[in-house]
């Protein structure tokens, strides 16, 4: 496990997230991408099925939300999205409310999916201050042969400064590292 601490958009993948406003690739069908994350010391293989990318228009429109309404009103406006999902083998997977693309100079690109991550039953009962990090942010970074790496944050509050500048704050201890990351369509 690799905790992540505080990020804000002069890292490198904060600036590519996807309530950024810059150019996205667009590819039609569907990108699909595996990768591994280990967690307590067992690899568990990450599914990422896109079938659709964020448009310049929707990055913008999440972004003056967040702006103007806050977390709270970005986290309902990303409800309404539906890209794809993203899934931990053996689970029922959640939906991606946001995907953008993003070349890089490698001739690769970086990926930067956001969901809207479910609350559990006991993680609602329980009223912790959990519940105050209601997205979960993956970035990959893949070269021109579709292979490489990433990181998930499963847990992490959005929030933007009075300058634009957008933070992500991730939950303690839900940062991982994903590996042997492959683009399979």
């Amino acid at each position: 496990m690799r905790r992540m601490a505080r990020w804000t958009t002069s890292a490198g993948l904060v600036a590519c997230l996807v309530l950024a406003v810059s150019t996205s690739a667009s590819a039609a069908g569907k990108d699909r991408y595996t990768g591994l994350i280990v967690s307590g010391g067992t690899p568990t293989q990450l599914i990422m099925s896109i079938k659709g990318w964020t448009t310049e228009a929707e990055a913008k429109s999440l972004k003056a939300t967040l702006e103007s309404g806050g977390p709270d009103a970005a986290q309902k406006a990303l409800e309404k999205l539906d890209l794809g999902y993203i899934s931990l083998v053996g689970s029922l997977g959640w939906p991606i409310n946001a995907a953008r693309s993003y070349p890089m100079a490698n001739g690769g690109q970086q990926i930067v999916l956001l969901t809207n991550r479910p609350i559990g039953f006991v993680e609602g009962m329980a009223q912790g201050a959990s519940l105050n990090y209601p997205f979960g942010i993956i970035s990959l970074e893949v070269d021109a042969k579709g292979e490489g790496r990433g990181s998930i944050i499963g847990r992490a509050r959005i929030t933007i400064d009075d300058k634009g500048v957008i933070h992500i704050d991730p939950y303690a201890g839900y940062s991982y590292e994903i590996t042997r990351v492959r683009h399979e369509s």
